[in-house]
This record gives structure tokens, C-alpha cells and sequence, in this order.
């Protein structure tokens, strides 16, 4: 191929850089045609194309007479090469984005005239590398500080807070890998810990707008770079931080070159000879050898990202860029609002930084300059949610600006906006009395109005346009001379106040030209809001309800906005419902699926619209409802004001309906919409999530009450209820840190994480009494004999009867039983006729308490008799301990969750209080034995005697015929007790050689679905459990490319409604798979990992 005839003759008498723009339009025909023929043919690469390009190259050097021009232009691009380390299974298919990478470079080149500019080449690279490094080390951190005073735009107690995190996605497994998976959700403290975590490859960061995820990227990258400069950690890895929202490559653009030179030009910018040497010469070796730490910040706001409709198609590229950059050697976080953040990231670690207890609260304000008296005089804001703060004040960010609201003004605000107005006249103010030439209060005000004003309308000019959050200093002039109408003197002003108020920033892009922004997002969503309110018609309603890039405008809206605003608003959200609603009941009467109608994405690129759930499970949330209803749940999230009826009403049927005909991941976002619900509903749909058998669910419940303003009686119990039912399935242990968590959080005048330690320590209590009770026993008797009868009837018979009551309704829920429990409930009713799982706590406590008098009158006369046969000391020490003992270790247990469930507030579980449980529980007024009279006292004893004498008679009978029958029963004893050692050992290691076995299966099925050898389904059948086809899914859920799969997700759910035994098999199912589904009906472990799949596929 030779060189076009179009292409523009270079001169070479002409200057380079007036040569620059020719040079571009004589390399695009060639390149535009190269790309024509790569895609006519695209599994070849000519090679006389390639020469071409060469000789075209080589002939423009000539012609310029300087090398290096054009081959950075083509450096820009790269062609499609093997990874520079070892990638296990690369090849060009499995690349993410490889068939485009050629053609995305060659467009971002050619829409970037900049990057034609001739870059010097690198130095060459130092000898000693520590002392690089350091040098390396002090010239980020300088960097660094230099825009952290420009963005600091509050006091340093902000900078340097820290809070509490989640490994969000870190549950108890899947039912068979039970030693890997008693972790559960593990939660550290502080937030830093966690980010110098060096296990951890891939970090995702979430939180709310203000949480503190910039400054704890920013106060990780200084505390590092600070220890590498000092010399105290010279080999820790080097931490780059770079901000993602001027990355202006779109999705389709996007590559592993276009995100290392946006990395090295944030980093870089200024020519800096020492990190254009380290770029050039050690970037690349250290992400191998993770000696390298990327922080990207501001992730939802690229902005591709940012004024997307169609929130997954943007994000996805961007997430794979990052997977593909890092490889498998290195280390990046992650920053981002969940919203318009990462959501199919797979096997990352996802860290949510969750709202600051009141400790954290008062110590921030201490920290913040407040003294004693003032944190009193903003107690009431913290706790009080009629106040409209105490949601908002968990946040830190909002926090720093109460802080500075009472020092500046020794009151409190009469609304959360106040907060902000404070901010923006203590900022406004100095400024103004500084470069205005009015001095009078009225003049001053007037000046401060039209300076809100023209930050409110660049607000929401930048709000509304196509995601960009900054603008040039072109751009920003231009505003600036149309605010003030050409007049030169009030021009200058108003750009030396907003320069001395530190509301807007100017920081350098990568050309080191200056890019004008607020100093927070919130401040812009303030501005914005309150250009909205002024004039309503700057937004339609119908948009501001439908579209993400107004979500957080809309949200303060409805949280500080004036009816003129937010009731329009309102009624858009509400015909939102009400159209949900009517889709539904119109599928409901057809008896088939619900219509949907066509997404943005669809309208745009085209699409049928008919993806639509299956018409024996005819209810499904749309993407519109889901973004109708986040925006609602965030805006009156922790608030006492309730939403209009119209909505109200319309969220509880739709919750209803996701709840009885919705698959799992459904039912999950109906529990998201708690906020919404009426209090009566709340209360219901709580304990039908504490009451089912997904963990999911369960925690997704308890984490949603935090959303509440406050807790009613019958939640609370719910709650205590749910911790005994942990207890009984043991995962309390293993989800100890994230149940504290989520307790900390709820807005409750009881201590529920103390009552959570209560119930926890429950069974400790029982086994020290258990061991104190035979401790005497062998002083009363110090014989093998009486060493085997203390562990029979004094450890077996009480663990078992706890084991029982904790597990009894409505103590307990009763739900997600194990195999052992099961099956002992199917021999006690096989063999006993005993119903286990039907008799009530009532009752059961009852029952002890008859058992521990009996127990008790005998344990008495047997020391009468000893006192009169004249053993005085052990007949003494059976009445003062060991029937009192005999009495706390059957009941002790039952009667301290009998105190927890019923009630007590945590002040009163006191240590003195517990010792005493039994007669504490039996003053409850809901104690069996305060329902009895005297005549139901002698007719429950004599029940309890014949029943007792009935079922345990033949045991008792049976242990005294071995017990006396001599060498016969010791010989029994001896069998029975080989058998039992040798059974452990054996039930391990079959154990461990199904774990074993069964991962290879998963691996196996796994590899088979991502080589395109089988699908989804017929992967997920080729297992022998559920059990294992959950870690299957829960395995792929951790792909990084789960999308290239494309996965069906109506057939999961499908799957899902099957699993869920609420629809029928086709005519034209596979036999063989519908009968291992159906013999997987009712496996939770696999449900859950299905819908979290299927939530997962959900798009937004």
C-alpha cells in the first residue's frame, strides 16, 4: 500500500510547528484507511500495510529533520501485542476490549491534535534506587500538598479522620467449605488499616457523597510517600494518586495506553525530570512486582461516566481497563459513590464506609475545636431525628461544617441547608469586605446575592452539561464577562472574590493549563439546587425524576427544597409508581410477563424491548422503578417525614408484589425500600426477612434499619430475636464485627450491641457452670463413675436442652437449621413421637423449670440423708451448692435469652442481673410459670412427671441396666466410646475429601464455561450438589469479565423461580436438569448466590 494521494505535501522549509497541523492531516487518509482495511480483513494483519506505515514515518522524519514526531503520534496507539509479564491463558479473544483497542487508539489519536506535541526523551536511569525512589517519593508528595491546599477547604480534623469499613462482600459460604467460611464479613477499624492492606490486589471504596473517600486516598498517598521520603519504609510500594475526573477517553476509547499516559500525565504534568525517568524506566516493572499502589479517585465522575444514562454500559470499560492495567502482579484502589460507581467488579474487595457512631461523632467534634459545652448544645441534632440531622451529621463532611456553623455562630442551624449557606457567607464575606467597593451592610449583601447567584448558575450549567465537573479558564472567563456584562472593574472583582473565598479551585491539567471546579461535588449540588429552586423550569420534572445526571440535585430537592420544587417532582416519581403498578396488573390479567418499556441504551442503539421476566414469575422491578425508588430511599432516608400518600401506597404494592411473585433479588430491593414503607409494613416485611432463610436478605434487613429514624418496640425485638437465631445456627461468632456494625448504627435508645454480647456469651456462661457443677461433683464423690455421670446428665442434658430452646419459636426463628438438627428432630419424632420444632418457648421453659425442681427436690433429700448418716460436710455442700447448681446449669441459659428476648434494656443485663437470670426471668410477666394457678400448677406437674417418665424412662432405665450390669456395661461403655473417637476422625476426613473433590468439580465447571466448552446452565448441572453449583456461581460472580459471558438473565432467573418452587417446568425442559434442580428446591446458600448473580446482571 503505498502513501495516499490525498495526503498533504509536506515543505520542508516550513517551521515544525507550523508543520503540526499539516502532519495531521497527511497521517489521517492513511490512517483512516488503514483502518478500512484491517476491518475488511481483521484476523490478518498485512504486512505491506504495516511497511507503508513505516516508510511513511521514515520519509516524515526525513522531511521534518527531527526524529521522533510521528512516532509518538503512533506510539499513542498501540496494535495488538501479548502482555509484557505472564498472563495465564492470553490470547487476543480473551482480552478484554482487544478487538477494538487498535481502532479506539487510532480515534482517540486523531481527535487529539495535542498529543502530536514532540516529547523529550526520558533521561537515562539512576543508579541507586533508594535514593531515587526518595526523590521520587518527595516530588508526589509535594505535588500532593500543593493541591491539598487547594482543596482543603476545611479544618484538618477532616483530613485526618477515620471510620469504620466492611468487607461488604465477605459472607458465610455456600454451605460446604465450612472452615474457610466461619469468617464472615470481616470489618476493621480505621479506614487506613485497611488501604495498607497488602494482601488485597483489587479495592473498591464506596460511600456516601462526603464520607471521606478522597481524603483517605489522599492521607494513605502522603502517609506513605512520607515514610519512603524519610527513609522509615524505603521498599514500601510507591502510592500514585490520581484523580479520574478529567479522563476524557469515552468507553469505547478506553485501553490499558490511554489509562497509563492519563496516569502519567496527572502525575507528571510539569515535566518533572524524576518522574519522566520513573515512568519511563520503573511504572511498569513495579506494577509487576506490586512496588506500586494506584489510588483513582473520583471513579463516577469521568465524564463518560457522569452523564451516562445507562449507567453498566459506561462503567464496564473502564472497570476492565483497570483489570487489564494491573495484570496479575499489581495493587489499585478504587474510590467511588455507588451510584454511577463499579458494581460488577467481581472478586475485588469492596470496602463501604459506613455513617459514624456517636463516639466517632463527639471525638471528630472534639477534634474539630468544639469544647465541652457546645457538643452538649449539639447532642439533640446528633440523636434526635425529628431534628432532620441526625442522618446527615454522620456523615463527616457535614460534621466539619456544623463544627464551623456553632464556632462561628455560637447557635444551631434550623435545617441541614443552613450548614451549607454558613459555609458559603464565612467563605463570601472576607472576601468581599476585601475587594468591594461598597462598605455598607446593604451594598455588602447585595454584592454576596449576585455572587450566589453566579455560583448557582455555573453550578448547574456544569451539572447539565455531558458530565464534565470542571471547566477551562477559557470557559470559566467567558462566564465570568457575561455575570458582569463586559464591565471590566466588576470583572476583576468578582474573580478576586471567588480566587479569596476557596469556593472554586484551579488546579493544572496534564498541559499545565488551569481547570475550574468546586471545591467539593456537594457544594455544586448545593449551587445547583438552588438554581433549580429558583427556576423550576430550568429542569422538566420528568427528567430530573428519570435522569442520573440530576439524581443527587433531585435528592436535595426533596430533602431542603421548597414545595414549588419539590411537589412537581414528587408527582413525576409518583406517576412512576403508578405506571409500575398498572404494567404489573395488566401482566397480572393477561396471565403473561410484564411489559417493559424500551431503555435509553435500547432507544439509542437500538433494541427490542422485549426482555421481560417469565410469565410464571410476572413481577420484576424496571430500571426506571429501581431509579425512582433509590432516589426516593436516599431522600428520606433516616427522616421522619413521611413521602406523599399517593407513592406510600404505591411502594407497598409494589413491595408486596416483588415479595410474593418476585424472585430473590427482587424480594432484596423491596427490603432496600424499608424508608418508604408505613410503619405497620416495616415491621412485617423485617420480620419476614429476619424469618427466611437468605443471609442475604437477612443482612441486607438488618443493615436497611439503619435507614430508619427510629426503631418501634416490635423491630427491636426482631432484632434481639434475629441474634438468638444466629446463635442457634452458629454464625453469630463468624459475623461478630458486622453484626456490631450494623448495630451501632440503629438510631435505638437500647444498647443493642451490648445486648449482642449478652446473647453471645450465653453459652460460655453455661459451660463454666457445667464445669463448676462437676468440679463438685468429684468433691462429693471422687470416682470415674461420678466423673462419667457428671458429663451424661450434667453437660449432655443441659447443652441439649439449650440447644433446644434457643431454637424454639418465637424465641427463635428457627430457620436455616442444620443436617444435625434436622436429623435429631426426625428421630425424635420417629421414635418418640415428639414434634420438636411445633412446642413453644413457653412451654419448653416450662418444662425445665418442673425437670430443675425435681432435680432439685431429689438433690435435697439426698443431703438430708447424708447430714443424718453423719457425713455432715457432704451433705452441707449437696444443699448450699450443688442442688443450686444442679437448678442454674438446666436453666441459667434458657432464662438469660428468656431476659434478652422479652425486652430488657441493656442497662439492666448487668453482671449481678444475669447471675441472677432465673428468678429475673420468672418475674417477666410473659414467664410460663406466672400463667399457671395452683390447680394448672398440680395438673402441669403431673403432666410433666408421666410425660418425663414416658419418654426418658427407657433411657434412665437403660443407663442403670449398663451401670450395674458390671464388666458387661463397662465393656458397652468402652465400645460406644471407641466408636465415637473413631467416627470423628473418619466424618473429617470425608469432609475434607468431599471439599476437595467438590472444588475441582467447580474449577472444572468453571473453566469449561469461561473455554466457551458449555453454557451457563449445562456448567452449573455437571455438579453433584447445590452446595456446589452455589460456589460455581459464586465463583463466577468473581470474574472480572462476567459480562463478555453474556449471560442470560431471564433464563437465571428462570432457574431462580424453579429453585424457589414457584413455577412449572416447560413441556420442552431437560429432564435430567429439571430433576437435579428440583432436587435442589429450597437450597438457600444456592439462592442467594443466584440472585446476587442476577442483581448483578441488573442494568442501570
Amino acid at each position: 500500500m503505498a502513501i495516499p494521494e490525498e495526503s498533504v505535501p509536506l515543505r520542508p522549509e516550513q517551521h515544525i510547528e507550523e508543520l503540526l497541523p499539516q502532519v495531521n492531516r497527511a497521517l489521517q487518509p492513511l490512517l483512516r484507511r488503514l483502518i478500512t482495511e484491517v476491518r475488511e480483513s481483521p484476523d490478518h494483519y498485512d504486512n505491506e500495510v504495516v511497511r507503508a506505515l513505516v516508510l511513511f514515518v521514515q520519509e516524515a522524519d526525513r522531511i521534518l529533520g527531527e526524529r521522533g514526531v510521528l512516532e509518538d503520534v503512533l506510539d499513542a496507539g498501540p496494535t495488538l501485542r501479548p502482555p509484557e509479564f505472564n498472563q495465564a491463558g492470553w490470547s487476543p479473544d480473551t482480552v478484554i476490549n482487544a478487538g477494538q483497542t487498535f481502532f479506539n487508539t487510532v480515534r482517540f489519536v486523531l481527535e487529539q491534535p495535542a498529543h502530536l506535541v514532540p516529547v523529550p526523551a526520558p533521561p537515562p536511569p539512576p543508579g541507586d534506587g533508594t535514593e531515587f525512589r526518595k526523590a521520587v517519593a518527595t516530588t508526589l508528595l509535594n505535588k500532593l500538598d500543593y493541591s491539598q491546599n487547594e482543596i482543603s477547604w476545611l479544618n484538618k480534623a477532616f483530613v485526618e479522620l477515620t471510620t469504620i469499613v466492611e468487607y461488604v462482600d465477605r459472607h458465610p459460604g455456600t454451605g460446604r467449605r465450612r472452615l474457610r467460611d466461619r469468617r464472615g464479613r470481616t470489618v476493621t477499624r480505621p479506614l487506613t488499616a485497611v488501604l495498607a492492606e497488602p494482601q488485597t490486589n483489587l479495592v473498591l471504596l464506596q460511600g456516601a457523597p462526603g464520607a471521606g473517600k478522597s481524603v483517605a486516598l489522599r492521607h494513605h498517598a502522603m502517609t506513605r510517600l512520607s515514610g519512603i521520603r524519610d527513609g522509615r519504609t524505603p521498599d514500601a510500594p510507591l502510592p500514585l494518586y490520581v484523580n479520574l475526573r478529567e479522563l476524557k477517553a469515552k468507553p469505547d476509547e478506553i485501553n490499558t495506553h490511554v489509562l497509563r499516559q492519563y496516569i502519567e500525565e496527572q502525575t507528571a504534568s510539569r515535566g518533572s525530570p524524576d518522574l519522566t525517568t520513573y515512568f519511563a524506566h520503573f511504572f511498569d516493572a513495579d506494577i509487576r512486582h506490586r512496588r506500586v499502589t494506584l489510588l483513582f479517585d473520583s471513579f463516577d465522575e469521568i465524564p463518560a461516566v457522569l452523564g451516562s444514562a445507562t449507567v453498566d454500559k459506561a462503567v464496564q470499560p473502564y472497570v476492565n481497563t483497570v483489570i487489564e492495567l494491573i495484570g496479575g502482579g499489581g495493587r489499585c484502589i478504587v474510590a467511588s459513590r455507588e451510584y454511577k460507581g463499579p458494581r460488577r467488579t467481581g472478586s475485588w474487595t469492596r470496602l463501604q464506609i459506613l455513617g459514624m457512631s456517636p463516639a466517632q461523632q463527639e471525638d471528630f467534634l472534639h477534634q474539630a475545636g468544639l469544647d465541652r459545652r457546645r457538643i452538649d448544645m449539639v447532642q439533640p441534632l446528633l440523636t434526635d431525628p425529628r431534628h432532620g440531622f441526625a442522618v446527615e451529621l454522620q456523615n463527616p463532611l457535614s460534621l466539619s461544617l456544623l463544627a464551623e456553623y456553632v464556632k462561628t455562630r455560637n447557635a444551631l442551624p434550623d435545617r441541614p441547608s443552613a450548614l451549607f449557606e454558613g459555609y458559603v457567607e464565612q467563605r463570601l464575606v472576607p472576601a468581599l469586605q476585601t475587594f468591594s467597593l461598597r462598605e455598607d451592610v446593604e451594598g455588602l449583601q447585595t454584592e454576596q446575592r449576585r455572587t450566589e447567584d453566579f455560583l448557582s448558575a455555573f453550578a448547574f450549567r456544569l451539572t447539565s452539561s455531558r458530565g464534565a465537573l470542571s471547566v477551562d479558564e477559557q470557559s470559566y472567563q467567558k462566564e465570568i464577562d457575561d455575570a458582569t456584562g463586559g464591565d471590566g472593574h466588576a470583572r476583576d472583582r468578582l474573580l478576586g472574590v471567588l480566587r479569596e473565598s476557596g469556593l472554586l479551585t484551579q488546579l493544572p491539567d496534564y498541559s499545565g493549563k488551569l481547570r475550574i471546579s468546586f471545591g467539593h461535588r456537594r457544594v455544586q449540588q448545593y449551587f445547583a439546587s438552588r438554581y433549580v429552586a429558583r427556576d423550576p423550569s430550568a429542569v422538566p420534572g420528568r427528567e430530573l425524576a428519570t435522569h442520573g445526571k440530576w439524581r443527587e440535585t433531585a435528592v436535595t430537592v426533596l430533602q431542603v427544597g421548597s414545595p414549588v420544587v419539590a411537589d412537581p417532582l414528587l408527582e413525576e416519581l409518583a406517576a412512576l409508581l403508578v405506571a409500575e403498578w398498572s404494567r404489573y396488573q395488566e401482566a397480572e390479567r393477561s396471565g403473561g410477563a410484564v411489559p417493559r418499556p424500551r431503555s435509553v441504551y435500547e432507544a439509542i442503539v437500538g433494541g427490542d424491548g422485549h426482555e421481560v421476566p417469565s410469565a410464571h414469575a410476572p413481577f420484576q422491578w424496571s430500571p426506571e422503578a429501581v431509579h425512582g425508588l433509590e432516589l426516593l430511599t436516599t431522600a428520606y432516608h433516616g427522616r421522619v417525614e413521611r413521602p406523599p400518600e399517593v407513592i406510600e401506597e404505591h411502594v407497598e404494592l409494589l413491595v408486596s408484589a416483588a415479595w410474593e411473585r418476585g424472585s430473590i433479588s427482587d424480594r432484596k430491593f423491596a427490603v432496600d425500600c424499608l424508608p418508604l414503607l408505613p410503619e405497620e409494613s416495616r415491621e412485617r416485611y423485617i420480620d419476614r426477612a429476619f424469618s427466611g432463610d437468605s443471609n442475604w436478605i437477612r443482612a441486607t434487613a438488618l443493615r436497611d434499619c439503619a435507614t430508619l429514624a427510629e426503631l418501634s418496640p416490635a423491630i427491636s425485638q426482631s432484632i434481639r430475636r434475629l441474634l438468638i437465631t444466629m446463635l442457634s445456627e452458629r454464625s453469630l461468632t463468624a459475623e461478630l464485627h458486622a453484626v456490631d456494625v450494623d448495630l451501632q448504627r440503629l438510631r435505638n435508645s437500647d444498647d443493642l450491641v451490648r445486648v449482642r454480647k449478652v446473647i453471645s456469651r450465653v453459652p460460655l456462661g453455661l459451660a463454666f457452670l457445667c464445669v463448676l457443677h462437676t468440679l463438685i461433683g468429684l468433691v462429693l464423690n471422687t470416682t470415674w463413675w461420678s466423673l462419667r455421670d457428671e458429663v451424661l446428665w450434667w453437660w449432655l442434658v443441659p447443652f441439649f436442652y439449650f440447644w433446644w430452646f434457643h431454637s424454639s419459636s418465637p424465641l427463635s426463628y428457627g430457620s436455616a437449621k442444620s443436617r444435625a438438627h434436622r436429623l435429631v428432630e426426625q428421630v425424635a419424632e420417629r421414635s418418640l413421637g415428639w414434634q420438636m420444632q411445633d412446642i413453644e418457648t413457653d412451654a419448653l421453659l416450662g418444662v425445665g423449670v418442673m425437670c430443675a425442681g425435681m432435680s432439685a427436690a431429689g438433690l435435697a433429700v439426698w443431703g438430708a440423708i447424708e447430714i443424718a448418716q453423719g457425713h455432715a460436710e457432704n451433705g452441707t455442700l449437696a444443699l448450699v451448692l450443688y442442688m443450686p447448681l444442679s437448678v442454674l446449669t438446666l436453666l441459667w441459659g434458657p432464662s438469660a435469652l428468656f431476659l434478652a428476648y422479652y425486652g430488657t434494656s441493656a442497662q439492666r443485663l448487668t453482671t449481678g442481673r444475669l447471675l441472677l437470670a432465673v428468678p429475673a426471668a420468672v418475674r417477666i410477666e410473659r414467664h410460663p410459670l406466672r400463667k399457671l394457678s395452683g390447680h394448672d400448677w398440680l395438673k402441669f406437674a403431673i403432666l410433666t412427671v408421666v410425660r418425663y417418665a414416658i419418654t426418658a424412662g427407657p433411657f434412665i432405665l437403660l443407663y442403670y441396666l449398663l451401670t450395674l450390669a458390671g464388666h458387661i456395661g463397662r465393656i458397652i461403655y468402652l465400645t460406644i466410646a471407641i466408636c465415637l473417637a473413631l467416627l470423628f476422625p473418619f466424618i473429617s476426613l470425608a469432609s475434607l475429601a468431599r471439599e476437595v473433590l467438590g472444588g475441582r468439580r467447580v474449577r472444572r465447571a468453571a473453566g469449561r464455561l469461561l473455554g466457551r466448552e458449555a453454557d451457563f446452565f449445562e456448567s452449573m448441572l455437571s455438579l453433584q450438589s447445590a452446595d456446589e453449583a452455589a460456589e460455581f456461581v459464586q465463583l463466577l460472580r468473581g470474574y472480572p469479565a462476567l459480562a463478555a459471558l453474556d449471560l442470560n438473565r431471564h433464563q437465571i432467573r428462570r432457574c431462580i423461580d424453579l429453585l424457589q418452587n414457584v413455577s412449572k417446568a416447560s413441556e420442552h425442559a431437560d429432564m435430567d436438569g429439571l430433576r437435579q434442580l428440583i432436587k435442589w428446591r429450597g437450597n438457600q446458600g444456592l439462592l442467594d448466590q443466584l440472585g446476587r448473580l442476577d442483581e448483578q446482571l441488573r442494568e442501570r
